[in-house]
């Protein structure tokens, strides 16, 4: 006799995660997709589900002191509230999308640290019957995603030279970060998980492949890179394209490699490009 299916519900049904791992997973899956803040969330039942996926959250907005107060009732308390109800109601799985730059995220990192604060709470919630899965992604990129993979690839429409800068930092594709979504399901696995792609990036070489299926030709050059590399402390946007910024590979990533490297970034450039 087949296990039934099980009930998984996303709430954040407008972000990016969350719309497409409820599309990766419909067939593996029953999906039902709710809006954190657009409607009456604390009235779903959640008794019927076997797993939460929370990925409701602010991200890619400028951190000003104005919006510090919002993105800690929202990364922070609302996750806290959600993960008390699915307690009460039952569910035996919940699943927080939190982010690997809580390694090391600076006093002004309101979005590093009220995840951070979020994980905490939630690791009080723990019990056997309540299994909770905290996972830190590095940057996602994929296919109309938002945030510096979007950026980057707009940068290099616009320009014919890029710094050639050898460095080393975990990402991972949308799929990939599907894929092991999945298998933590399938398991009811709780515990700390840093999913990423089975090899780093190096941005140098990223953007020439960005370059390739754009279809356009780009130069890279040293000649910058004293004054890069004098600055990137100072400057917040070269720190990101060339710092490097990598989390120990566990061992399993393979399994859940479902996208090689340089196929996601000709699809996340070719489905972005027809879509415009």
């Amino acid at each position: 006799m087949n296990n039934p299916r099980k009930q998984v519900l996303i709430v954040g049904a407008n972000s990016y995660i969350g719309t497409r791992f409820a599309t990766y997973s419909a067939a593996q899956f029953d999906i039902t997709c709710i809006c954190a803040r657009n409607q009456n969330w604390d009235s779903v039942d959640m008794s019927g589900f076997d797993s939460v996926l929370h990925v409701a959250g602010i991200a890619h907005k400028k951190q000003t002191h104005q919006l510090k107060t919002q993105y800690f009732q929202v990364n922070r308390d609302l996750v806290e509230t959600v993960a008390k109800k699915a307690k009460d109601d039952g569910v035996r799985q919940f699943i927080f999308i939190s982010t690997m730059a809580v390694h090391s995220a600076k006093p002004d990192d309101f979005y590093a640290h009220s995840k951070l604060q979020a994980e905490k709470l939630l690791d009080k919630l723990r019990e056997d019957d309540f299994q909770v899965a905290v996972v830190r992604p590095p940057m996602v990129y994929g296919p109309g995603c938002k945030g510096n993979f979007t950026k980057l690839a707009a940068l290099i429409r616009r320009t014919l030279i890029f710094p050639k800068i050898k460095n080393a930092r975990s990402m991972i594709y949308i799929d990939n970060l599907c894929a092991f979504l999945c298998q933590i399901i399938e398991t009811d696995l709780g515990g700390l998980f840093h999913p990423q792609n089975k090899a780093y990036n190096c941005t140098t070489q990223m953007v020439q492949l960005i370059a390739k299926y754009q279809r356009k030709k780009i130069y890279t050059t040293r000649l910058f890179n004293w004054l890069i590399y004098l600055l990137m402390p100072f400057i917040s946007t070269l720190e990101k394209l060339f710092a490097s910024y990598e989390h120990p590979f566990k061992g399993d990533e393979a399994n859940y490699h479902v996208v090689d490297y340089e196929e996601s970034i000709r699809v996340s450039i070719c489905t972005s490009s027809s879509n415009e």
